[in-house]
């Protein structure tokens, strides 16, 4: 749809031409939507309200933030991806001390030293449902989790292409449960940084990188026990076949025993 870029600093709700940061000559002016594509330039917009775009995305000095989510049991939902597409410290900084924020998106780093897409200032965040991205340069981390909470996440979590891009980087925080895979990125660099839990899902892996650079997956997608031969060991020996073979097949008036 259209790229809008903040003209001023101001609240998200603001339609007003005067003190709102949406482009307009005339109040109403017309807030950022779905497919909309979200910048701040060199602004500061405060989210007050449940937001659903393509992307926010942070291409200057400016940035998002949000400081205040409705009491429970309503939570404040922003919807759309959210990238640090230059060097700004943060595309989302997130400090609300009360109330519940989730996101529903892609979550992506920057390619300068610090250029965080979420960063949360000892805020609480819901669940982050998306896949999580490192960025391109060291410490451009996707989610920076300074002692808040953050849910559950469900989504890849995959390192950037450089030291330290995470694609989470949990300092002093809690975090919930993980239901996706985890993908180290070209460097060798695992996408975590502190405690987490991965959800038992066969469907999740972790990926490394081998002495020559190409991916090996780790899986834990094993066959049952009931069919693996009797006997044999695997998954790291934590399990062991039970099915039973032999027997006999009748080929004409002969027979051959298979044993």
């Amino acid at each position: 749809m259209a790229i809008i870029v903040a003209v001023r600093s101001g609240n998200w709700s603001d339609t007003s031409h005067v003190t709102g940061p949406w482009p307009g000559a005339s109040t109403p002016t017309t807030k950022p939507g779905v497919g909309d594509t979200v910048q701040t330039g060199d602004c500061v917009v405060t989210i007050d309200e449940d937001a659903t775009v393509a992307l926010l995305e942070s291409t200057s000095t400016g940035y998002f933030r949000l400081t205040s989510a409705p009491a429970l049991p309503a939570v404040r939902t922003i919807t759309g991806a959210i990238a640090n597409s230059g060097t700004a410290g943060r595309v989302l900084e997130v400090t609300n001390p009360s109330g519940l924020v989730f996101f529903i998106g892609d979550v992506t780093g920057g390619s300068a030293k610090n250029a965080y897409a979420i960063y949360n200032s000892g805020g609480t965040i819901g669940d982050i449902t998306g896949d999580v991205t490192g960025g391109s340069a060291n410490n451009a981390w996707a989610v920076y989790n300074g002692g808040g909470t953050i849910g559950d996440i469900t989504g890849d979590l995959t390192a950037g292409d450089a030291n330290s891009a995470y694609a989470l980087y949990n300092d002093g925080g809690t975090i919930g449960n993980i239901d996706g895979s985890l993908i180290c990125g070209a460097t060798g660099q695992f996408p975590i940084f502190g405690p987490f839990r991965l959800v038992a899902n066969p469907a999740n892996s972790i990926t490394v990188r081998q002495p020559n650079g190409d991916h090996w997956t780790l899986s834990n997608d094993y066959p049952a026990e009931a069919d693996v031969k009797s006997g044999v060991d695997y998954n790291r020996s934590t399990q062991t076949g039970e099915l039973a073979t032999g027997g006999s097949i009748v080929i004409g008036g002969g027979g051959i025993r298979i044993s």
